[in-house]
C-alpha cells in the first residue's frame, strides 16, 4: 500500500521506514545511502521512522517533529501538499528544488533499480505533482461523463 508524507516523500519505499528498516543491516545500507546520495550523516540506529501519518515515537529520530510542511499540512486539515491551494508554497518549493538535484545528479548515474530504491522514494514533486494529475484527470472525465 503506498504511503505518502505531506511533503510527497514515499514513506512505504523510504529506507529509514519500519518496514524496510527491519534489521541492523537495513539500517547500516540506509545510513550509507542517505550520506552517500543526500550528504545526511544518520547514524544506523536512528533509520527507523513510522512515518509521518505514523507520529512521532520516543527515541526515534523521525519524522522530525519540526518539520515545517508537516505542521503546515497537519493545521489545515489536508493530507498532503498536494491537496493545498498554494501549491506549492516556498517552503515546498526549496525542498522540492533540493530533491530535483539529487534527481538531476543520480538519473544518470545509477542503474533504474538502485535509483527507484535510493532516489524515487524521495522525489517529492514528482509524487505530488502525479498526485495532482491523476486527480484533475479524474475530475475531466468526472465532468465530460455528467456533460453527456
Amino acid at each position: 500500500m503506498m504511503m505518502i508524507a505531506p511533503c510527497g516523500f514515499r514513506c512505504d519505499q523510504c529506507l529509514a521506514f519500519v518496514a524496510n528498516a527491519k534489521t541492523h543491516a537495513d539500517r547500516v545500507r540506509g545510513s550509507a545511502a542517505w550520506a552517500k546520495f543526500y550528504h545526511l550523516q544518520v547514524a544506523p540506529q536512528h533509520m527507523q521512522c513510522h512515518g509521518c501519518a505514523g507520529g512521532r515515537v520516543e527515541g526515534l529520530k523521525f519524522p522530525d517533529p519540526k518539520c515545517e510542511i508537516r505542521g503546515c499540512v497537519s493545521e489545515r486539515g489536508l493530507e498532503s501538499c498536494a491537496d493545498c491551494a498554494e501549491y506549492p508554497c516556498e517552503t515546498l518549493e526549496s525542498r522540492m528544488r533540493s530533491c530535483d538535484g539529487v534527481v538531476e545528479r543520480w538519473r544518470p548515474k545509477l542503474a533504474p533499480p538502485d535509483f527507484a530504491r535510493f532516489i524515487a522514494p524521495y522525489d517529492c514533486r514528482a509524487t505530488l505533482d502525479g498526485i495532482r494529475k491523476q486527480r484533475a484527470d479524474t475530475l475531466a472525465k468526472t465532468t465530460r461523463r455528467k456533460g453527456r
